[in-house]
């Protein structure tokens, strides 16, 4: 039997952003601090930009659904 099933593919991405914080490594960098700036990244690109700033994938692989 034929499986009709067109494939799924599984896309990574990532994404740039900045924050400020007050040591010279980020050792003060929290998870509220990085969500915050990422969430507002997020927010400021329109879909073009959005599309622009994640580019291609860079790793994809086929999913066994």
């Amino acid at each position: 039997m034929q499986n009709n099933i067109p494939p799924i593919y599984n896309h990574a991405f990532d994404i740039a952003f900045t924050l400020l914080s007050a040591h010279p490594s980020g050792d003060d960098v929290t998870a509220e601090m990085i969500r915050a700036a990422l969430v507002e990244r997020l927010r400021a690109l329109s879909d073009e930009e959005l599309i622009e700033a994640v580019g291609k994938p860079f790793d994809t692989y086929a999913e066994n659904i």
